[in-house]
C-alpha cells in the first residue's frame, strides 16, 4: 500500500509538473499568450521563457503549482503595431490575481465576455495601452466583480469609453485614470459613483476643466483617502460643495491647475478633517487666494505652495501657523520677500523649502523654534550674514543646509556653521565669501557633502577636514582661490 502511494506521487507529479513548480496545463497556456504577444512576426520572452518550470520565468508569479502572477509590462515589439488579446487566454489560470499587461499597444480585446470567468483577480493593470482604439473596450472588466486595483492610464480614453456598469466594482480600492482625456464627457465621472470601497483615485491630467461642478461625480465616494487631480486647468467653480462629503480623504493633489484665479476656490477644502497632505503647487495662487481656515486643518502634514505667487502679505498665510501638525512646507518659487514671525514655531517642521524667493530676512528678530528641523533650503534669495545669524546656528537637527546664490560673505558665518554638528549636506555655492574656511569644520564629523564653487575663499583647506571627516565624499571648490 505505501509502495503504491508513493508510485501515485510519482506518476501525480510527473504529470502536473509538481517537481518542477507549475502545471503542464498552465506552462502550455502562458506559451499560447506569449505566442499572441509576438504575433505575427516577434520574438519577445523566447530566450526567457525556455526552462520547465514557468513559475521561474520572467514575470510569473506562483503559490505552490499555480500562477498568481502575471506581469507583462512593454514586452510587445513597436514594430508589431496594435495587440487584440483573446481575453479567454487568462481564463486557465484559476488562481490568478494580478495580471499586469501596460505598455503592450493593447487597443482592445477579442472576447471580453471571458472576463466573467476570472474571479479571482484582484490586480489588473492595463496603463499605456490605447483601449481607446476599441469601442466598448473597457465592457469586459464591468464582469471583475473582486477586483479591488484597477489601472487604465495613459490609454486615450474620453468620457464614453467609461462604461457605467463600471460601478459594479463595488470591492475596488484603487484606480487610475490618470493622463486620459475624461473632459470631453462631462458625465464621464458618474460611472465612478458606485466604487463605494474606492480609497486611491487618480485623475491627473484629464483636462477636466470643461464644466462648472464637473467633480460632482465623485461626492458619493465616502471612503476616498487619496484623491489625484494634478494637471486638469480646474478653477475654482469645478469644486461642488459636496465634495466636503469625502470626510475619510487624506491626501489631496491639486498642483498644476488654475485655482488661484477664484478667490473662495480652496474655501471648500477647509471642510476636509482628515487631510494630511496638500498640494497647491503651480496654481497662480497669490496673498489672497488663501483662506485663513486652511488653519483648521489640524492632521495636516505636508503642504505644498512651490510656483506661485505669493509675495508676503501675510494677513492669510498667519493663518497656515496654526498648523501645529505640519511636518513639511515647500514655499519654493514664490515672490517672498520675509516669512511670519510666526512661522518659526512651528515645532513639528521637518522639511523647509523656501528657495527661488526674495527673501532678505527671515521671522524678524526672532530665534525660531524649529527644534526638528532637518532640511532647510534658502537657496537664490537674497540673504546676508545678519539675515541667518544668530537664529540659523540653533538649528542643531539639521542635517541638509542649501544657501547657495546669496550675498553671504563673512567669517563668522562660515564659523557659525561648525555649531551645525548633525549636517550632513552644506552648500554655499554662489554667495561672497572672502574669507578662509575654518579650521572648526573638522569637527562636524557626519558632514558627506561640501558645495562651495563661485565664492572668493582663500588660503588653504584645513587639514583636519580630510584627517576627521571620515564621512566625506564630496567636496566641491572649483571657481575659487582656496588651495587643497
Amino acid at each position: 500500500m505505501f509502495k503504491t502511494a508513493i508510485f501515485l506521487a510519482i506518476v501525480g507529479c510527473h504529470y502536473f509538473y509538481w517537481c518542477h513548480g507549475c502545471l503542464e496545463e498552465e506552462r502550455t497556456h502562458l506559451l499560447q499568450i506569449k505566442d499572441s504577444i509576438n504575433y505575427p512576426h516577434g520574438s519577445s520572452l523566447d530566450d526567457d521563457w525556455v526552462e520547465k518550470d514557468c513559475c521561474n520565468w520572467d514575470g510569473i508569479e506562483c503559490n505552490s503549482s499555480r500562477v498568481i502572477s502575471i506581469s507583462l509590462f512593454s514586452k510587445r515589439e513597436e514594430r508589431l503595431g496594435a495587440w487584440y488579446p483573446n481575453a479567454s487566454l487568462f481564463v486557465p489560470f484559476k488562481e490568478l490575481e494580478q495580471l499586469f499587461l501596460g505598455g503592450n499597444q493593447i487597443g482592445g480585446w477579442v472576447m471580453p465576455q471571458a472576463f466573467s470567468k476570472m474571479q479571482s483577480l484582484r490586480e489588473l493593470r492595463l496603463g499605456r495601452n490605447n483601449l481607446s482604439a476599441g469601442i466598448n473596450s473597457l465592457q469586459g472588466l464591468c464582469e471583475l466583480k473582486n477586483l479591488q486595483v484597477l489601472h487604465l492610464d495613459d490609454n486615450n480614453l474620453d468620457g464614453k469609453a467609461l462604461p457605467l456598469c463600471l460601478n459594479n466594482l463595488s470591492m475596488l480600492e484603487e484606480l487610475s485614470l490618470s493622463e486620459n482625456n475624461l473632459r470631453s464627457y462631462s458625465s464621464a465621472l458618474t460611472a465612478l459613483s458606485g466604487m463605494q470601497s474606492l480609497k486611491v483615485l487618480d485623475l491627473s491630467s484629464n483636462n477636466l476643466s470643461a464644466g462648472i461642478d464637473s467633480l460632482r461625480g465623485l461626492c458619493e465616494l465616502k471612503n476616498l483617502q487619496d484623491l489625484h487631480l494634478e494637471k486638469n486647468n480646474l478653477d475654482g467653480r469645478a469644486f461642488p460643495p459636496c465634495l466636503s462629503n469625502l470626510s475619510m480623504l487624506k491626501n489631496l493633489r491639486l498642483s498644476g491647475n488654475d485655482l488661484g484665479s477664484y478667490s473662495s476656490a480652496l474655501t471648500g477644502i477647509c471642510e476636509l478633517p482628515a487631510l494630511r497632505l496638500l498640494d497647491l503647487s503651480g496654481n497662480r495662487l497669490n496673498d489672497h487666494s488663501i483662506p485663513k481656515c486652511l488653519g483648521n486643518l489640524s492632521l495636516l502634514e505636508k503642504l505644498y505652495l512651490t510656483d506661485n505667487e505669493l509675495r508676503g502679505s501675510f494677513s492669510s498665510l498667519t493663518g497656515l501657523c496654526r498648523l501645529s501638525a505640519l511636518g513639511t512646507l515647500y514655499l519654493d518659487n514664490n515672490n517672498l520677500t520675509s516669512l511670519p514671525i510666526c512661522m518659526g514655531n512651528f515645532s513639528s517642521l521637518e522639511r523647509l523649502i523656501l528657495q527661488g524667493n526674495n527673501l532678505s530676512s527671515l521671522f524678524g528678530n526672532s530665534v525660531p523654534g524649529l527644534k526638528r528641523l532637518l532640511v532647510l533650503n534658502l537657496g537664490s534669495n537674497l540673504l546676508t550674514d545678519d539675515s541667518i545669524s544668530p537664529w540659523i546656528y540653533n538649528l542643531t537637527s539639521l542635517t541638509i543646509l542649501e544657501l547657495s546664490n546669496n550675498t553671504l560673505r563673512g567669517s563668522n558665518t562660515m564659523r557659525g556653521f561648525c555649531n551645525l554638528r548633525n549636517l550632513e549636506e552644506l552648500d554655499i555655492e554662489g554667495n561672497s565669501f572672502e574669507c578662509s574656511i575654518d579650521p572648526c569644520f573638522g569637527n562636524m564629523h557626519r558632514l558627506s557633502t561640501i558645495n562651495l564653487p563661485h565664492n572668493k575663499f582663500r588660503g588653504t583647506i584645513p587639514p583636519s577636514i580630510f584627517s576627521n571627516l571620515t564621512m566625506l565624499a564630496t567636496i566641491s571648490i572649483s571657481k575659487t582661490n582656496l588651495m587643497v
